[in-house]
């Protein structure tokens, strides 16, 4: 069993983590704390190492910048690819959908594809 305790300290390098790829993807808080469907004061006091977030809440940060939760915590940062406005709106829309209905969606988007690539 490995045992893992995190410190005040780390916390502060967790908010200091979200607020740094928050900013590398050119989001404010407000625009980030909506994707992940927490309040901007909550999102503050997390960067400011003020709150402990739960994994959960970090999870949802993580889904909310289009990170999986091994990318935020590994220890080098790759460059990571930032969406445009509109795949970023679709993300958005299927947050809360099960995985059927995600499949459903991709399947719908790729059947859309191939019929336009047909039309060509």
């Amino acid at each position: 069993m490995i045992n893992m305790v995190i410190t005040m300290s780390d916390n502060f390098r967790l908010g200091e983590r979200i607020r740094e790829l928050r900013i590398a993807q050119s989001f404010s808080q407000e625009q980030l704390a909506l994707r992940a469907n927490i309040t901007p004061a909550y999102l503050g006091m997390v960067e400011r190492g003020e709150k402990n977030p739960t994994v959960l809440i970090i999870e949802k940060l993580c889904m909310g910048l289009g990170l999986s939760l091994g990318e935020f915590f590994a220890p080098h940062q790759v460059e990571k690819y930032v969406p445009d406005e509109i795949t970023t709106q679709i993300i958005y829309q299927l947050n809360d959908k099960t995985i059927e209905e995600k499949q459903a969606v991709l399947q719908l988007i790729k059947q859309v594809f191939k019929i336009q690539k047909l039309g060509r």
